[in-house]
């Protein structure tokens, strides 16, 4: 039937939809790149796209979102994939016109044209003097009624001396200022009117978010909530509990003395008790851009934890969106902030939809980040270029962005100061990292400019409802190198949105009884800090595939952004700045930690190095077995020296080892240092532990050798001799002995000629030299 038919025809194009922004690019644009398209279209938050405007709707003031023109009256529909923006605009007919919250029509009641008197008489009317003391007293104090203020003017203008001080009505959306009777002060929704005890209140089927929030709490309405209408339709049944929402947990918490806290519970957190129940209801109601942004923003401030009510809204409305694959990217929902992926973490961080290549040279041969940033409130603040949002530590512009330069590990260390973090900071600005990939598919230069490629965020301290903190291995691992074949790949969980530091998740809300506000007492109201202590941005350049012309060894995986936050209870925080050194110096000044690191995948180097020293051992081996039998050989029928022969393995050990250092550092040198392309990246430890460790090896063998040495030769004992003598003798003994064995006679003549004299043995039979 037609209405089948219909409902296939959404499912359609909801899936059509889907197709096209799998292959969508995110270009690189700002709200005034969209206002430059024509008057109708405007900058898209959630999607960072230029959108367009439709039927009897213009964009807002911003340009951030569409409102409805001037003449039609706004109403919004249930929210589906396939039926686009749920804003409906209406014009007005018959004679009437929008109100100014633009929700109904009204008559004018007279024409322009004609002329309408205006009564005064109950807008302006004589203020009431009470005197105080005695009647003799001339100084007093005027009032006025309820919604009026004091005027010092009547209604021509001119001072009103023989009228005295007047009261003037203050408009129904407005209410007298406690503080200053002369002044009237918008109301903080333009849906609220003024009552009857003079403060504003929602109209009817709408109920205030500070009601809400404060619960059976009376008291607590005016220190809650942003003091909006919500629709009291769609938080009809759901249960607001201060106490929930507004419960901020932190873990590791680092307490008096350098202690570590396992948990610390903050009740009424400043920021959840302001804005939850008012971006829940706002951003379900009608998705309202800053209600959504605000509640990812309270979810991330909890570190997406899955067990807090932000978090667990914000994954409930997102249920209720079919398109889920905005731009390409599983997880990032139709008119939703992007927090979390649905893809695997393979496909996240081993991604190649990356197209720009790298060099050590031109335009590719810098990183160019993208920062697009949001107040605590919601309110997108723009797109900005990285320079040094991502490091705490202060220091030249051109030093800390020298990280990214491709191929330059950059490594800075300094103290942070927790005293001005938490009093003198301003709120926390939250941030998505984008790469800008100016390059097309095809390798050419895209003609819209760069497009945007996501940089996943990796929270170490990030924990899952049962416990466990499955990327904490990575900030404790630094030199550990990710590879598609690492078993616990699988486990890592990547978000979106990060912070530098959090001042205001740990703030309770203010005590009104409390006066003072010294620095200890507002220490105490900062329950607990929290800042990124370790950060670390990691470029992993990609594998080549022979089966393809391009070569992809000049191209690189999405990059990722590891992050370590560190907690620390408030009111431990020193008053004063401690002595360099001193033992309590890093519970004021802790130490912060930015890292760029350039890797690459290795295996094959290390292959071919392990195939290098193989053939290192066997030579060692051969040589040291050729020592040992030409030393056997020079002791004839003497036993071998078992400290010789291992003195001299382990100088062949020693000098082996040595020249394979030197042929592994002088490849570094060559084809790192004197590289024109990037083909080769240093290794992520330093020092690399196979080196070490046959560094180690070479060092402690030749130390052996040496020692073995010096005590071989202490134990030698030295004869002087004359020689002028003996060497004779001793030549002329050697060579009689061998002529001796083969001519008996013949030698004896030639031994009378050396001019020695032959001594006849005692028994007179034969001496040495043949018969006397």
């Amino acid at each position: 039937d037609l209405h089948s038919n219909l409902n296939m025809l959404k499912e359609l194009l909801a899936v059509l939809l889907c197709l096209m922004s799998s292959v969508a690019d995110i270009q690189k644009t700002s709200v005034s790149t969209c206002a430059s398209q024509g008057s109708s279209y405007y900058y898209d938050v959630p999607s960072l796209t230029c959108s367009q405007c439709t039927t009897n709707q213009i964009p807002s003031i911003d340009k951030q979102q569409c409102v409805c023109s001037a003449n039609a009256i706004a109403s919004y529909t249930s929210w589906t994939a396939s039926s686009g923006p749920s804003l409906q605009c209406t014009v007005c007919t018959g004679g009437t016109f929008p109100t100014k919250v633009q929700q109904t029509c009204i008559a004018c009641g007279t024409t322009a044209s004609s002329t309408t008197s205006l009564n005064l008489s109950a807008a302006i009317i004589s203020a009431t003097c009470i005197a105080y003391g005695p009647s003799s007293v001339v100084s007093g104090v005027c009032t006025c009624p309820v919604g009026y203020i004091l005027t010092d003017f009547n209604a021509t203008g001119a001072l009103a001396n023989n009228e005295g001080k007047l009261c003037l009505l203050c408009p129904f959306n407005t209410y007298v200022d406690s503080t200053n009777p002369y002044r009237c002060m918008p109301c903080s929704d333009e849906k609220m009117r003024r009552d009857s005890t003079g403060r504003c209140s929602c109209p009817s089927g709408y109920v205030e978010d500070s009601v809400l929030a404060a619960g059976s709490s009376a008291s607590d309405a005016s220190l809650v909530g942003i003091h909006v209408c919500v629709d009291q339709s769609v938080v009809q049944g759901q249960s607001f509990a201060l106490g929930s929402f507004a419960q901020q947990k932190y873990y590791d918490v680092v307490d008096a003395g350098g202690a570590i806290t396992s948990s610390v519970v903050v009740d009424r957190s400043l920021p959840f008790a302001a804005y939850y129940v008012a971006s829940v209801a706002r951003c379900k109601a009608t998705r309202h851009t800053p209600s959504c942004q605000a509640l990812a923003n309270l979810c991330a401030l909890t570190l997406f934890s899955s067990d807090h009510p932000t978090c667990q809204a914000y994954q409930d409305i997102t249920k209720t969106v079919l398109q889920s694959s905005i731009n390409g990217f599983k997880g990032w929902y139709l008119a939703m902030p992007w927090l979390f992926y649905e893809q695997t973490t393979q496909e996240v961080l081993f991604a190649t939809g990356i197209n720009r290549g790298v060099a050590l040279s031109g335009g590719n041969s810098m990183l160019n980040l993208t920062l697009t940033t949001y107040a605590l409130n919601g309110t997108y603040l723009g797109q900005q270029d990285v320079t040094t949002q991502l490091q705490l530590c202060p220091g030249d512009v051109r030093d800390l962005t020298r990280y990214q330069r491709i191929g330059s590990n950059y490594i800075l260390n300094c103290r942070l100061d927790l005293m001005s973090i938490a009093l003198s900071y301003p709120e926390p600005t939250f941030y998505e990292l984008w790469l800008s990939d100016p390059t097309a598919t095809d390798g050419s230069a895209r003609a819209s400019g760069p497009s945007l490629y996501p940089v996943p965020v990796i929270i170490s301290n990030y924990r899952k409802s049962d416990g466990t903190t499955p990327n904490k291995f990575l900030a404790d691992s630094p030199s550990l190198q990710l590879d598609t074949t690492y078993s616990g790949l699988g486990n890592i969980v990547p978000h979106r949105r990060f912070f530098l530091y959090d001042n205001i998740g740990g703030r309770k809300v203010p005590d009104p009884a409390k006066t003072s506000s010294t620095t200890q007492t507002q220490l105490q109201d900062m329950t607990v800090v929290r800042w990124a202590s370790y950060m670390e941005l990691r470029i992993q350049l990609r594998k080549d595939d022979p089966s393809t012309s391009i070569d992809e060894s000049q191209k690189i995986y999405p990059p990722y952004l590891l992050i370590r936050y560190q907690q620390q209870v408030g009111s431990t925080i020193s008053l004063s700045i401690p002595k360099l050194g001193a033992s309590d110096e890093s519970m004021r000044l802790p130490m912060v930690s930015f890292r760029a690191t350039y890797c690459m995948d290795l295996s094959n180097f290390w292959y071919i190095t392990m195939i290098l020293f193989i053939l290192l051992v066997i030579f060692m081996v051969i040589s040291c077995g050729f020592k040992a039998f030409v030393h056997k050989q020079s002791l004839g029928i003497y036993p071998m020296q078992s400290e010789i022969l291992f003195m001299d393995c382990c100088g062949t050990l020693a000098d082996f080892f040595f020249w394979g250092l030197i042929v592994m550092c002088g490849y570094w040198f060559i084809f790192f240092k004197l590289q024109g392309v990037v083909k080769v990246l240093l290794p992520l430890d330093n020092p690399n532990s196979a080196f070490a460790a046959v560094f180690s090896i070479c060092l402690v063998a030749k130390f052996a050798q040496v020692c073995m040495l010096i005590r071989h030769q202490s134990k030698v004992d030295i004869f002087f001799m004359d020689w002028e003598v003996i060497i004779s003798i001793w030549v002329c003994l050697g060579f009689s002995s061998l002529l001796y064995r083969n001519q008996r006679k013949e030698n004896f003549a030639k031994l009378r000629s050396c001019n020695l004299h032959q001594r006849p043995t005692k028994k007179g039979k034969m001496s040495v030299f043949g018969e006397q």
